[in-house]
């Protein structure tokens, strides 16, 4: 057998053998336009005549990620067997098995984070197991260059190619939407007898920056005024400042003029 468990359950093993033939029927639609060197990796790793290439298969809790791990073996966690919850959503999804197995697969082909994970979206849904790139994956893409061994994407419209045949598009690698941000934290409320102190000072405060408008007008009034004239007599001071005082503060009570 092409995939050989290694100390597992019966009760995985039937799950296993189930996600194998899903897979197997997915490559094979011809809707699914895989490179043929890929398709014939795949067929190999799934061929239960095929022993020339044996891929040890375990369930451990001893992986890389939160799903599964690869290299001379494959790991996947238990996790992978069971429905699941994603961080931030309110509903549960179906078990990743099929997605995930799918996704080492293409690993043990020698594929690239890129390659597993055009192909798991591209053969599966999200029905199936199957989940957008995260943060890291695209990360990851972008030190690569968006280039693969099988596919390469184009990182603005997220096409995706054949890299044996550039000309072939084989379909396009949709973007994770990010959860939406959390709210802003809300101001403390006052309380009722809080709130009319809080509105006097705040008033106050008011009050007192529209009087250093007004005396930060007033003094410049008085130096445009020494400025264009060149000088300003001490005693016709204070009528030039009154003038400049009915200017800035037009009918307001006490002053010189103003008044109609």
């Amino acid at each position: 057998m092409a995939i050989r468990y290694v100390k597992i359950n019966k009760k995985h093993e039937a799950l296993l053998d189930q996600s194998q033939k899903l897979i197997q029927k997915r490559i094979s639609d011809q809707r699914h336009v895989i490179p043929i060197k890929l398709l014939e990796e795949l067929k190999a790793l799934l061929d239960p005549e095929n022993l020339g290439t044996v891929v040890d298969l375990h369930v451990t809790q001893d992986t890389q990620s939160n799903w599964a791990s690869g290299g001379s073996c494959v790991k996947l966690h238990p996790r992978c067997f069971d429905d699941w919850q994603e961080k931030g959503s309110v509903t549960r999804d179906p078990p990743r098995l099929t997605a995930v197995l799918l996704h080492e697969l293409v690993h043990f082909a020698l594929g690239t984070e890129l390659d597993a994970e055009f192909f798991e979206n591209r053969l599966f849904t999200r029905h199936d197991g199957a989940v957008l790139p995260t943060e890291e994956d695209e990360e990851e893409f972008k030190d690569s260059h968006y280039t693969g061994v099988y596919v390469a994407m184009n990182s603005k419209t997220r096409e995706v190619t054949d890299r044996s045949k550039p000309e072939l598009v084989l379909g396009s690698l949709a973007r994770a939407t990010k959860l939406a941000p959390k709210p802003l934290p809300q101001p403390k409320t006052l309380d009722n007898a809080e709130a009319p102190m809080a509105n006097d000072k705040q008033e106050k405060l008011a009050e007192v920056r529209i009087q250093k408008m007004a005396e930060r007008k007033r003094q410049v009034g008085i130096r445009i005024v020494v400025e264009f004239t060149g000088y300003v007599k001490k005693s016709d001071l204070n009528k030039v400042m009154g003038g400049i005082r009915d200017a800035v503060y037009p009918n307001v009570e006490g002053n010189g003029g103003g008044g109609s």
